[in-house]
């Protein structure tokens, strides 16, 4: 039995470590001997980071592996985008959990957790093999159950600096990539990294935009926008709470980058992060700290509107709108025909490509419609009722900045294909769930956001009481 124990009960994280292995296991069997081989091999190098990394670290490389290898415009297997190295890492992650002997209490969130887990499991096997693209909708199950649902649960059951560490990560990555963005748009209106990808047979992102959009290690101007907006409300909401300003510089970066995508849904999505923070802190931080979050939120805004000038009445713009009201049409079309089980797990993209059209090689644009069409309209529901039910926990246990990044990430879900269209990325909402659910109590073996190893200060413990 396992020894280590928070609270008066206490049961084995075993059952994570090996749903883990056993997703994993599910997509490896979906491909083709030679890529298993390739995979098995990671996973043996892998495993020699599970003895050589500090557990508390492993979440945060997981994150810049994947904001850091541009793995989408590269020349792998497609099972690669599965099976990734973030995924891998999140997997040996839980197994770390299990070998160091770590517990969760056995509380009804915890049952209630799980079952959940469980539950989406189930219902994503039976729509996979429902649909007609078995082989698409394994791979897309195994990357969802573990990037997602499994990394939410293991995070909600670490202890120690994980949390910290990944906040912080994030707004490193976050600001980073976003100087990054702001000198590919400005001064190179090239991006050597994709270049340098499609030197090697990978892909680069075709400009097709009226101005010229960021793309950096990330891709698609979306997927930037979605990684920026989360990362700059993230360091906001650490930087308004501690008073760090090395956090505050780090969200005014991001949100520089954020802007060099010319991004309108996330930009929107930000506004509605920031104001969640000041109506989370208003009267528990001094004054000055919300004054100077109203003064972000306004210079953000008027640097987004600047960039949006340049798009905004352009033909591409246009179509752009236009291109998004006749595929919403056409996903609730695909919903009311198959509105049960859907199309099949991760195959909507697929599903209307074969279906034809002058829109067939585009996606739907739309996270959540993209749920409902591949998996029905009881998996929307149950996804809803997931996220939703995090974002009111995260508001009552005054987990600020998790709340807020992750109502950040639910609007930006609805504005693009962040669900299907990039697997390994699929960690970011895991990761924001489980921080959105860290349990309200006090551990002394825990470390505070705001704790010396981050900005110097002494705060409570992030699992707050």
């Amino acid at each position: 039995m396992l020894a280590a124990e928070v609270g008066r009960r206490a049961y084995p994280t075993r059952p994570l470590a090996a749903a883990a292995l056993g997703a994993t296991a599910l997509g490896l069997s979906a491909s083709v001997a030679p890529v298993a081989v390739v995979a098995l091999a990671l996973l043996a190098l892998g495993a020699t980071a599970v003895w050589l990394l500090p557990r508390w670290s492993m979440p945060s490389v997981a994150l810049a592996v994947y904001a850091l290898i541009p793995l989408n415009n590269l020349p792998v297997p497609d099972t690669a985008t599965t099976v990734s190295p973030s995924l891998l890492l999140a997997v040996f992650w839980m197994v770390r959990l299990w070998r160091d002997d770590t517990t969760v209490r056995r509380d009804q969130e915890s049952r209630l957790l799980l079952g959940a887990i469980a539950a989406t499991l189930g219902l994503l096997l039976v729509t996979s093999l429902n649909g007609a693209y078995l082989k698409t909708g394994l791979g897309w199950t195994l990357a969802f159950v573990v990037n997602a649902l499994l990394t939410a649960t293991a995070l909600r059951v670490e202890i120690g600096r994980a949390r910290t560490a990944l906040v912080a990560t994030w707004t490193v990555l976050a600001g980073s990539l976003g100087i990054y963005a702001v000198v590919e748009v400005l001064v190179l209106k090239a991006n050597p990294v994709l270049q340098a990808a499609e030197s090697v047979g990978g892909d680069n992102i075709e400009q097709i935009w009226a101005v010229y959009r960021a793309t950096t290690t990330l891709g698609h101007p979306l997927e930037n926008a979605a990684f920026f907006a989360i990362g700059a409300t993230l360091a906001l909401a650490t930087a308004v709470r501690t008073g760090s300003r090395g956090y505050g510089l780090g969200s005014v970066c991001a949100i520089a980058g954020l802007a060099a995508t010319g991004s309108r849904g996330p930009t929107a999505a930000l506004l509605v992060g920031v104001v969640w923070v000041m109506l989370a802190q208003a009267g528990r931080v001094p004054r000055a700290r919300i004054a100077a979050l109203a003064v972000v939120l306004i210079l953000s805004a008027g640097a987004a509107l600047v960039v949006q000038l340049g798009r905004s009445g352009s033909a591409e713009a246009d179509s752009s709108s236009q291109y998004r009201a006749v595929t919403a049409q056409q996903g609730i079309d695909t919903v009311r025909e198959s509105p049960w089980l859907g199309v099949g797990a991760g195959a909507s993209s697929v599903a209307k490509e074969e279906g034809g059209g002058s829109l067939a090689m585009l996606s739907y644009e739309n996270g959540w419609l993209e749920a409902a069409v591949s998996n029905g309209v009881p998996f929307l529901v149950l996804l809803l009722g997931f996220f939703v039910a995090a974002l009111v926990t995260a508001w009552r246990r005054r987990h600020v900045e998790a709340g807020a990044a992750l109502a950040v990430a639910m609007i930006v879900m609805g504005n693009s294909n962040v669900l299907e269209g990039n697997r390994q990325g699929l960690i970011r909402f895991g990761f924001l769930l489980g921080l959105a659910l860290t349990p309200a109590v006090r551990d002394r073996r825990t470390t505070s956001v705001s704790g010396s190893s981050v900005s110097g200060s002494s705060g409570t413990s992030y699992i707050r009481e």
